[in-house]
């Protein structure tokens, strides 16, 4: 499920949501054509857990979290990929 969010607010969740795991830059994967829309994920390997954010330009609209049942950054990335398909 996708949520809504305030710029700020993707953030403080994944921070909530690590929770004082290592979070590692996966991926920054743009929507095709002229787009500004993008998704960023980020990983939580320890709890197999992968955060999309979508964003605008820079401006953070929503974000989807996912549970894994092996950790995959393949997998991370065609998540986000099927996400900025469906929009």
């Amino acid at each position: 499920m996708i949520i809504p969010t305030l710029s700020d607010n993707a953030h403080l969740a994944l921070a909530q949501l690590a929770g004082g795991s290592r979070v590692t830059r996966v991926h920054t994967q743009w929507q095709k054509g002229n787009s500004l829309t993008n998704i960023v994920t980020y990983g939580i390997k320890d709890k197999r857990t992968v955060m999309h954010i979508l964003r605008t330009g820079r401006e953070c609209v929503a974000y989807e979290v996912k549970q894994l049942e092996r950790y995959s950054m393949s997998l991370a990335i065609e998540q986000a990929r099927e996400i900025l398909d469906e929009i």
